[in-house]
């Protein structure tokens, strides 16, 4: 019988963001400009402080070309390991 492995630490998505951010070497203020959202919560959501929604993810995809359900998908895990420390 094999146990289920049940990973205790999840990366929060403005961790990843920083990392394509980075890595795609993109410039910060162009997302902040790219969207109707505030620079304020896209800073938020890179210090760990808020989270992404759909639209949000949307946004994302357009800017880094990761598809939003990888950034939903990160947020979702992110918060289900949070939950449970």
């Amino acid at each position: 019988m094999t146990e289920e492995h049940k990973p205790d630490y999840a990366v929060h998505p403005g961790e990843l963001l920083l990392e394509v951010i980075e890595s795609r070497k993109l410039e910060l203020k162009n997302l902040f400009s790219c969207s109707s959202v505030q620079e304020t919560y896209w800073r938020d959501v890179l210090d760990g402080k808020d989270t992404l929604d759909e639209e949000t993810a949307q946004v994302l995809e357009d800017f880094t070309g990761v598809k939003s359900d990888i950034w939903l998908n990160t947020q979702k895990f992110y918060d289900q390991v949070s939950k449970t420390k």
